[in-house]
């Protein structure tokens, strides 16, 4: 049985998208691209695929096995996705991307787009709620509208995190 990872066994690295998606080709591996190429069912000049973001890098030793990400958006962050190597998925790597990612959203909000189904629990669990595209705001959601595509399985959700009183105590 794969070893199933603890924070412990992760250290994140800080970089631009460009920089992270060079760092997984650098090691062999060439299934993380850019956002633009990923977020097929977004509009390329949305703000869901082309405002430049940040993104935490998760290494195993000195593999990297992880990312996630967000931008900036006025007094938004958006999420940039998540993805996990292939050979290191269901060994516990998801909520340790996120609650990385939340460490560095300050008193932000959040607002994640979720394309994969088996991902909505992870986020859902790291107290993010379910949120319909209606509610999004006017200038996100114009952003963020998806192209359907005959017998496509796209998953339409977002997700909002909101800092509460509890957190800034912290």
């Amino acid at each position: 049985m794969a070893e199933i990872f603890t924070a412990n066994d992760i250290s994140f690295k800080e970089m631009s998208e460009d920089e992270a998606v060079k760092t997984f080709q650098k090691d062999g591996y060439f299934d993380y691209v850019k956002r633009v190429v990923r977020y097929k069912a977004l509009p390329n000049e949305s703000v869901w695929a082309r405002n430049p973001a940040t993104m935490f890098v998760a290494f195993n030793k000195e593999t990297p096995v992880g990312v996630i990400g967000f931008s900036t958006y006025g007094k938004y962050l958006l999420g940039a996705g998540i993805h996990v190597r292939k050979e290191y998925r269901n060994r516990g790597l998801t909520p340790i991307l996120i609650n990385e990612m939340l460490k560095h959203k300050g008193g932000k909000k959040i607002l994640v787009s979720i394309a994969n189904k088996n991902i909505v629990n992870s986020y859902r669990n790291a107290g993010f709620k379910d949120m319909e595209i209606g509610n999004l705001p006017t200038e996100i959601r114009e952003g963020a509208v998806i192209s359907r595509e005959a017998g496509s399985e796209l998953v339409e959700k977002f997700m909002l995190h909101e800092t509460g009183w509890f957190e800034i105590l912290r």
